[in-house]
């Protein structure tokens, strides 16, 4: 909690060897889970609230079983303090493993299977899934993996297609080119059509329609190597050690405001100055990860300015420049933002 808001939610499903557990060990089991899970956030001192009260005593307990003893270990260092709390009034867990809401009260959003009849429509014209289908009819041993039921023929459970052109690119044009696909890729696209859907020739089809493509073709940039050797960046030692910076702009207008993934993206307007972009580093960067050691930036004039220097030389943060008019020097961060202008532009398009 922060300023008594929640900073992070985590839940995870118990296995099999857990579930035979007794319920002090599970509870005991979740705070090691969660200690592991945040323990970048966590400081020297910290506040555990569980449901299970004889937990509240774990300081005072003879120590038998061997959760126990790595509970304990595992809060090493911590100066720790063990509250109990009703399982009732832990509102916040409840959202997670107590949703009291009946099924039938609940919006789920599916893709609702309409092309169903087109794919056994496309069945009619392909003399090879007919032969298929009345192999699986005829034995119940299906062959080479091949089951028919209600009318769609599978293939390792996955929906044979037929000979029909128009539904192969309506497939495609789903899993490519809609919010699904974001004009991915060959391989990415290939990968998702491949998880759903099954016929001869797949992926050769996947590579063609991609690189026929009009909206990748018009927004998506070239990919061509670069005379000289590289000289990468140093490796950090641990995470948010080093962090790199830089601007993006004339995106095409989007729904969103805000990415809060990593890396980070910040919407700002113009005009940019020194103070609000250290303002977006400080309520974005700094109160998620602390102060980095390294931070490299283009030579942009916000980056090159005496007070963004001075600022962050008083914060005792080295900063590093990427070479003029060379901007492999800085892939990372230009590739990263390819990707969100790539994505952007695709889906406004």
């Amino acid at each position: 909690m922060q300023e008594g808001r929640p900073v992070s939610y985590f839940s995870r499903t118990i296995g099999p060897k857990a579930a035979a557990m007794s319920t002090y060990d599970k509870e005991a089991l979740a705070i090691i889970e969660v200690v592991k899970k945040w323990k970048h956030y966590l400081a020297t001192s910290l506040v555990i609230r569980t449901d299970r009260e004889s937990l509240k005593y774990i300081q005072e307990q003879k120590l038998t079983e061997g959760i126990q003893h790595k509970l304990l270990l595992k809060l090493l260092g911590y100066n720790f303090t063990v509250e109990y709390k009703k399982g009732k009034e832990n509102k916040a867990a409840d959202a997670l493993s107590r949703v009291k809401y009946m099924a039938s009260m609940l919006t789920v959003s599916t893709n609702t299977p309409t092309w169903i009849k087109e794919v056994v429509k496309s069945y009619k014209s392909d003399t090879r899934v007919q032969e298929l289908i009345a192999e699986c009819a005829v034995s119940k041993d299906s062959p080479s993996s091949y089951s028919y039921k209600n009318g769609i023929l599978r293939f390792h459970n996955k929906v044979v297609v037929g000979t029909s052109t128009s539904l192969r690119t309506d497939i495609l044009k789903t899993f490519h080119a809609s919010e699904l696909g974001a004009h991915s890729g060959e391989r990415a696209t290939y990968q998702r059509v491949k998880l759903v859907f099954h016929w001869q020739g797949l992926k050769q089809d996947v590579i063609t329609f991609v690189k026929e493509c009009p909206v990748c073709q018009l927004n998506k940039a070239e990919h061509s190597p670069y005379p000289g050797l590289l000289k990468p960046l140093p490796v950090p030692d641990f995470a948010w050690a080093h962090i790199s910076m830089d601007f993006v702009e004339g995106l095409p207008l989007s729904e969103n405001k805000r990415f809060t993934k990593y890396p980070h993206f910040i919407a700002m307007k113009h005009p940019i100055t020194v103070q609000s972009v250290a303002r977006a580093f400080s309520d974005t960067v700094f109160k998620l990860h602390g102060m980095p050691l390294v931070i490299v930036t283009d030579r942009d004039k916000i980056f090159t300015s005496h007070l963004w220097q001075k600022l962050f030389k008083s914060l005792k943060i080295k900063l590093h420049m990427s070479t003029s008019y060379h901007p492999q020097s800085y892939g990372q961060t230009e590739r990263v933002n390819q990707c969100l202008e790539n994505y952007l532009r695709c889906m406004c398009f």
